[in-house]
């Protein structure tokens, strides 16, 4: 495996997957609950490929279908849960009663996965 970077030309770059992540992270605080013209519009993608995504994170379990709209799942947070478990938290230091150094490293594991 290198370390360099994949573009979307490369042979070893899974479209679809980078498609699917696109769909979920098209929520956000402003965008709870979707239709799926807003999940098209959202990720420009069309929407015969914005429903096949959605339908398929449905059929996973990760967004869930009510009516028209389609919000996402508890089972999004496995995604975060697999980052903050492989990069432990740590455990609450009784010489910080206030917890700051969970704090600080809340702030560093959000800036490291790109986060702001």
């Amino acid at each position: 495996m290198h370390d360099e970077t994949l573009t979307p030309d490369d042979r070893d770059f899974v479209t679809a997957l980078a498609s699917g992540l696109e769909v979920i992270l098209a929520f956000d605080e402003a965008h709870p609950r979707m239709t799926l013209s807003e999940v098209a519009s959202r990720t420009g993608m069309n929407r015969a490929r914005a429903r096949r995504f959605l339908l398929t994170l449905h059929a996973l379990g990760y967004v869930r279908k009510q009516q028209r709209h389609f919000e996402l799942a508890p089972k999004v947070l496995s995604l975060g849960y697999a980052f903050l478990s492989a990069n432990q938290l740590p455990q609450r230091d009784p010489a910080d009663p206030r917890g700051h150094h969970q704090r600080v490293w809340r702030i560093l594991v959000a800036r490291r996965a790109g986060w702001r």
